[in-house]
């Protein structure tokens, strides 16, 4: 096992971030060192980071070369020195298998009923605010008005963190299938995916138009597809299996060729 992978093994970026001094809140959420941060911005997973303010992405390893200004292997040596991790005798917990957390799913669940009853009050009190506001500075208040003036900030901000937590959870999910899917031919698992990518999506802007109702925006939809392409590293595989391809067909010229040689000489 490389030090790379054994840092990223052994060592989460939430930890790693306080470690190194920055604050992060029960939400998993950060003031972004990387820019000019008033409000936590930085949202930290178990294996990714990503800052929705400057979209800084990466894992613990970039996440420390960034802050000290080092390389990724610098970075790596620094991480397993701090934190105690000797690349000759690698941690027996590494060797243990990963605990079973029944609880974990159910709170999930749980999570996405929260947020459906969160966006459905949303729209209730934006409704409300537009339904009930006063038409004359001389009358009444309308309670359902004064609710909404109170209400309406702070259930948009529980709703954040909600869909934030569920872009944790998604991106963890897909680090565990992006380790089970590197024995698979690269080129095949690429057109699987590209295969089932435009009813995904398709699914996706389904759920945000049914979530955001009057606020739901096509160009910030857009804007997110390239903030999660780019955490996803989208760019690097898509090149890798092009360079792949590539090569494929080079060494099937080659082949080709050769036989036409071979062909001609007799």
């Amino acid at each position: 096992m490389t030090l790379f992978e054994l840092v990223k093994q052994n060592i989460c970026v939430p930890d790693a971030a306080k470690h190194y001094g920055l604050q992060v809140n029960r939400n998993g959420m950060c003031s972004c060192p990387f820019h000019e941060d008033q409000h936590p911005s930085m949202k930290l997973n178990e294996r990714y980071f990503y800052c929705f303010g400057c979209g800084a992405t990466g894992d613990v390893i970039d996440l420390v070369a960034r802050l000290f200004d080092l390389s990724s292997y610098e970075a790596a040596q620094k991480l397993a020195q701090d934190f105690g991790i000797d690349p000759d005798k690698p941690p027996a917990a590494i060797a243990l298998p990963k605990p079973e957390r029944p609880l974990l799913k159910a709170y999930r669940q749980e999570e996405v009923r929260c947020l459906r009853v969160l966006c459905d009050y949303l729209h209730l009190l934006e409704s409300w605010k537009v339904q009930y506001a006063p038409k004359t500075p001389e009358d009444v208040l309308d309670d359902r008005f004064v609710e909404a003036c109170q209400m309406l900030d702070y259930v948009e901000y529980l709703a954040d963190l909600l869909i934030a937590a569920e872009l944790d959870a998604a991106l963890n999910e897909y680090a565990g299938l992006r380790e089970q899917a590197q024995s698979v031919d690269p080129v095949q698992l690429y057109e699987a995916r590209q295969a089932i990518r435009p009813g995904k999506e398709q699914e996706a802007e389904n759920r945000a138009q049914r979530a955001y109702g009057e606020k739901y925006s096509p160009l910030l939809m857009f804007d997110s597809k390239k903030a999660v392409f780019r955490m996803l590293h989208k760019d690097m595989e898509r090149q890798a299996v092009r360079r792949i391809i590539s090569q494929y067909q080079r060494e099937q010229q080659i082949s080709s060729h050769k036989r036409k040689s071979k062909g001609q000489e007799r």
